[in-house]
């Protein structure tokens, strides 16, 4: 490549590798083959948008037409800018040496401090949908990271996946301005740091936000001390995240440690205690131990509507996992009546649309589902899937397994070719099972082997589905043969066709 030369393949393979790679100008020139002491020279730049603290060092950008460009918080003293045109561009919070830029290059850009919200808001690679939102929020917050949190706070409370979305951005930036602000242990600091961590787990990004977590609780520890409040509540959030990775004997001796210092802290009728043995009891039923959780649920409800009020939501959560715990049990039509007088409570107290009441809707559709109402069960999923994609998003865990019990209830409707074709079009059918692999449990595991064990009889292919029915069997290992999923395995074992249609996976004892 010759000095001072950039031509239009040039051009065309620094785009291609802008899609690919980190987009990073610095990265991206030198992977390019650029030479950024001479390739540069005179290239029009204009509008260019570097990421904050990118260094320049070695890059000649001489006669370099910049006019628009943003390049707040750029390092900017190593760089040659002689005869560089700034009409306009954005230097905010960049790093210029004193004599770097003429006159007239300093009245042509924009330099100095930037407002503090601002300063950091770029600091990181928003998706586009969120440029605009977040610019505008920055801009009202103004100079008060005080506000921004608030802000990020009001707007994780909507519940739905996209407003998680927005907050963990707005709490990512509130935590990058106050570590700048040498406040990283600070306790508002660390609330920041605990949202960050919430507006992750709320859009079922369960690993990522167990690292935020754990790394609070340490700070948490050393701050607050490890029987503050807070301190308590941090770890009670990291072990249901732990809980929601399917490793529930791990939440379990969590909890149970939890469980003891909230008591003593907090007493055993305050009502994040009482949250604690929600959750703890949660672990238990996770394991498949559904007869202990339902004595344990049955006698953590009358406190909750003591301490909270029979329509309080965490009230209602309590009563929605009892009813889950008597439909693992097989009890279905029990567990359907529950459910009944449930859900309007949930629409009434929570909203139609929020993801709890859509829950409650998808478990109520599979006790309807294992009386062997499957044709009733498919239509109640047909109405509740659009739901669950525009509130928790297409690839979050609540709307794949909702689509996997849709196709269980379809296959055991005896479905034609048109629902088949539905069913090869999901992420649990049309590909690996990679997509279900992370933040499900065994039991949901299970219950897609089986159902793909079920389309591939109806397929001929016999071998296929006896390999995915011993995969079912491997994820229900830890199991009891109790276990309404490995009820449900066993069943269709006894009543399958190899390599042809017909079986079932409802139990005959399914009330």
């Amino acid at each position: 490549m010759s000095s001072g030369f950039f031509d239009g393949d040039e051009r065309a393979a620094l785009a291609a590798v802008a899609e690919a790679e980190d987009g990073r100008f610095t990265h991206l020139v030198r992977l390019a083959g650029l030479d950024p002491a001479a390739d540069l020279r005179g290239v029009p730049l204009t509008r260019i948008v570097l990421q904050p603290e990118e260094d320049l060092t070695g890059f000649d950008l001489s006669g370099v037409d910049l006019s628009g460009a943003v390049l707040r918080r750029v390092d900017l003293t190593g760089a040659i800018l002689t005869g560089a045109r700034l009409d306009q561009a954005d230097l905010r919070g960049a790093k210029i040496g004193p004599d770097q830029l003429s006159s007239e290059q300093n009245a042509e850009a924009e330099t100095g401090a930037l407002p503090p919200a601002l300063a950091f808001g770029p600091n990181r690679s928003w998706p586009p949908d969120l440029l605009d939102r977040i610019e505008t929020i920055l801009a009202e917050v103004g100079d008060s990271d005080f506000d921004l949190h608030e802000r990020g706070v009001k707007i994780l409370d909507e519940g739905t996946t996209s407003a998680a979305r927005l907050a963990e951005a707005l709490f990512q930036i509130c935590l990058d301005w106050r570590v700048a602000l040498d406040q990283a242990e600070e306790p508002n600091t660390l609330a920041t740091r605990f949202y960050l961590a919430r507006s992750v787990y709320e859009q079922g990004r369960a690993a990522e936000a167990e690292t935020l977590l754990e790394a609070l609780v340490a700070l948490d520890d050393k701050v607050r001390g490890a029987e503050h409040p807070n301190t308590l509540i941090t770890r009670q959030t990291l072990a249901r995240a732990i809980l929601d990775q399917d490793r529930a004997p791990e939440a379990e001796a969590l909890l149970g440690a939890l469980l003891q210092l909230d008591e003593k802290v907090r007493g055993p009728e305050d009502r994040d205690t009482l949250t604690t043995r929600h959750i703890l009891t949660r672990a238990i039923l996770n394991q498949g131990r559904a007869a202990e959780a339902e004595s344990q649920f049955r006698a953590l409800l009358p406190l909750q509507e003591e301490v909270r009020g029979p329509e309080h939501p965490n009230t209602l959560t309590t009563r929605h996992d009892l009813a889950r715990a008597v439909l693992v049990q097989g009890r279905a039509a029990e567990a359907e009546a529950l459910f009944d007088t449930l859900l309007p409570l949930q629409e009434k107290v929570r909203g139609a649309e929020d993801p709890n009441t859509l829950i409650t809707r998808q478990t109520l559709a599979r006790a309807i589902l294992y009386q062997g109402r499957a044709a009733e069960a498919a239509d109640q999923f047909k109405s509740l899937l659009p739901l669950l994609e525009k509130v928790e998003g297409a690839e979050h865990p609540d709307t794949l397994t909702s689509q996997l019990i849709w196709a269980q209830a379809l296959l055991e409707s005896g479905a034609d070719e048109r629902a088949r074709d539905f069913m090869r079009s999901i992420p649990v059918f049309s590909g690996s099972m990679s997509v279900l692999s992370k933040g499900f449990s065994p039991d949901t595991l299970a219950l897609a082997a089986l159902c793909r064990a079920l389309l591939a009889d109806w397929e001929g292919d016999a071998d296929r589905a006896l390999a995915l029915l011993e995969k079912a069997d491997s994820y229900l290992s830890g199991y009891t043969a109790e276990d309404f999923r490995r009820k449900q395995l066993e069943r269709y074992r006894e009543t399958r066709t190899p390599g042809g249609a017909g079986g079932t996976t409802i139990p005959e004892n399914a009330d």
